[in-house]
C-alpha cells in the first residue's frame, strides 16, 4: 500500500491510498515536479533521486546476498551478466554494466576462485578467453535470482498496475535518452581535437562511464544486470 497520509474520520485515524482523497496528494506531487523542473539543490535533481533509490536497493541486496549466500553485490552483478550472455568476455560484461573492465576482471577472478565461473579458450579466436558459469555457479545464480524476483514482486505490489506500467515505460524512455546523451559526448570526443592544457601540453578529453546498469542493445533488451 502506498502511504500518503493519515485521515481522521469519526475520531479514528486510518491510512488511505493517494487516490482516495483527490487533490491533496496531487498537489504534493505537482509541487515536487515544479521543484525538479527548477532544482534549487542537488536533492531536486532527477539523477540524484534515481541514484539514491538505486543505492538503497543496493544496500538491501548487498546485505541480503552477503548474509544468506556469502556473495558480494559486485560479484553478483557480474555473475548475472555472465548467466545472461554466456559464453562472454570480461570486456563484454564491462560494456553491458557500463563499468570499468579492471573492476569486472577482479570480480570474475573472485568468482573463479570460488568455483562459480570458468575461463576457456574461445573456439573462434584462440587469442581470447570466454567466461561461463559452472554448474555450482548456475545453482548459486538461480538461488539469488529467486530472492531478487521476490523483491521485484514486492516493489511492484506497492504500485497500482497503471502506475507500474507507466514507471517501466518511463524508465525505458529515460534510459534511451541517457544512452543518446552519452553517445553525443563520445561522438564529440572523436571529432574534436584534444584540448590544450595551461602549460601548452595537449590533454585528451575523456568521458566517464555511466554509473547505472545498462542493457545490451539499449532499453528494449530484457536481459539486464540484476541487484
Amino acid at each position: 500500500m502506498v502511504k500518503c497520509y493519515r485521515l481522521r474520520a469519526g475520531g479514528t485515524c486510518r491510512t488511505v491510498q493517494p487516490e482516495a482523497v483527490p487533490g491533496r496528494c496531487d498537489a504534493r506531487v505537482k509541487g515536487r515536479i515544479v521543484e525538479m523542473r527548477e532544482p534549487k539543490s542537488v536533492a531536486d535533481l532527477l539523477t540524484y533521486r534515481v541514484l539514491r533509490l538505486s543505492n538503497t536497493f543496493g544496500l538491501f541486496a548487498g546485505r541480503r546476498y552477503r548474509e544468506q549466500f556469502g556473495m558480494r553485490l559486485p560479484e553478483w552483478r557480474v555473475m548475472s551478466i555472465i548467466a545472461s550472455w554466456e559464453p562472454t568476455t570480461a570486456r563484454e560484461v564491462s560494456r553491458v554494466l557500463a563499468t570499468d573492465k579492471g573492476w569486472v576482471g577482479l570480480s570474475v577472478e573472485a568468482l573463479r576462485q570460488r568455483g562459480f565461473v570458468k575461463r576457456s579458450a574461445d573456439a573462434k579466436d584462440a587469442r581470447r578467453s570466454v567466461i561461463t558459469l559452472t554448474p555450482q555457479g548456475r545453482e548459486m545464480h538461480d538461488a539469488i535470482l529467486a530472492i531478487a524476483r521476490q523483491r521485484q514482486r514486492r516493489l511492484l505490489a506497492a504500485l497500482s498496475q497503471g502506475t507500474a506500467e507507466t514507471l517501466i515505460a518511463s524508465l525505458d524512455t529515460l534510459q534511451a535518452e541517457a544512452d543518446r546523451m552519452l553517445a553525443e559526448l563520445e561522438a564529440a570526443d572523436r571529432t574534436q581535437p584534444a584540448a590544450k592544457g595551461v602549460s601548452g601540453r595537449r590533454v585528451a578529453t575523456r568521458t566517464g562511464a555511466a554509473g547505472g546498469v545498462a542493457a545490451k542493445g539499449g532499453a528494449g533488451v530484457k536481459r539486464k544486470a540484476a541487484s
